[in-house]
């Protein structure tokens, strides 16, 4: 059983933020969310699996990237092998659907947070 938030649910509910800071280049450097209030229920209204991570996006709090879903959890258990079958499903259609990935390169997360920030920065300046 598990609480992790299912982003290939995409029915609209009630989600439970469990904390507002996460280690996500696993370096020990922690990244805030200020705007979470941790304890607090949030209403989840779209998910979306990136590149950068599985977000969700929440009614009361307005964000073109959305929040990592590790920062919050399902109001209730649920079989943890239905979250495995959906991430099984998702990979094997990308597989299946390999052609029309873009051959983009692989760069690291780091440079992928530095460009996610610069950009953000230049959204807001205009």
């Amino acid at each position: 059983m598990t609480k992790k938030i299912n982003v290939y649910n995409k029915r609209k509910r009630a989600i439970k933020c469990i904390t507002n800071k996460f280690d996500y280049l696993g370096d020990g450097e922690l990244f805030y969310e200020d705007r979470l209030e941790v304890g607090k229920i949030y209403t989840m209204i779209d998910c979306k699996r990136k590149v950068f991570g599985h977000m969700v996006f929440i009614e009361e709090i307005s964000s073109d990237c959305g929040f990592q879903s590790c920062l919050f959890e399902e109001m209730d258990e649920y079989d943890e092998s239905i979250l495995i079958n959906n991430e099984i499903q998702w990979i094997a259609n990308k597989l299946k659907n390999h052609n029309s990935i873009p051959k983009a390169g692989v760069k690291h997360n780091r440079e992928i947070m530095h460009i996610i920030v610069e950009h953000n920065g230049k959204e807001k300046s205009n």
